[in-house]
């Protein structure tokens, strides 16, 4: 996020856009992700398919792995109008090669139903947490 460059130190705007809504996505998901843990009834699979896709080491934890997919997955789309779309694919790869390989489906989950809901915690329980659950099936098709 952080770039140095004759002498001088900034910040990339997209970049630092991205980071503030992953950051600022935090305080909310991880209280609803701590709260509905025991609904992700798949997690164990997409834990062991993150670490074959080398996971980070600060993420070798099925929770914090899911904090990181929703708040991911979160600042892109919140980052939309602020940052150009072959930027935000770039991140989105990113995440892939790190161990986030249903990152783009959960941000088209985000886009297409969340409006469907009066609260960010109904679309959780009603939306996400299915779509994580039923992963194995996708998979294996």
């Amino acid at each position: 996020m952080i770039n140095y460059q004759v002498g001088r130190y900034f910040i990339r705007r997209e970049q630092f856009a991205i980071c503030l809504f992953h950051e600022f996505s935090h305080p909310y998901i991880n209280p609803l992700v701590d709260k509905y843990f025991s609904h992700f009834n798949s997690i164990e699979n997409l834990y062991k398919e993150a670490l074959e896709m080398q996971l980070p080491n600060c993420y070798h934890n099925p929770k914090t792995l899911l904090y990181e997919y929703f708040v991911r997955a979160n600042s892109i789309v919140l980052s939309t109008p602020y940052v150009e779309e072959e930027k935000l694919q770039e991140e989105i790869c990113w995440y892939k090669d790190i161990g986030f390989i249903y990152i783009d489906s959960l941000i088209s989950l985000i886009l297409t139903k969340r409006e469907a809901y009066e609260t960010y915690e109904e679309f959780f329980k009603n939306e996400v947490i299915p779509f994580f659950n039923n992963l194995h099936m996708i998979h294996k098709i």
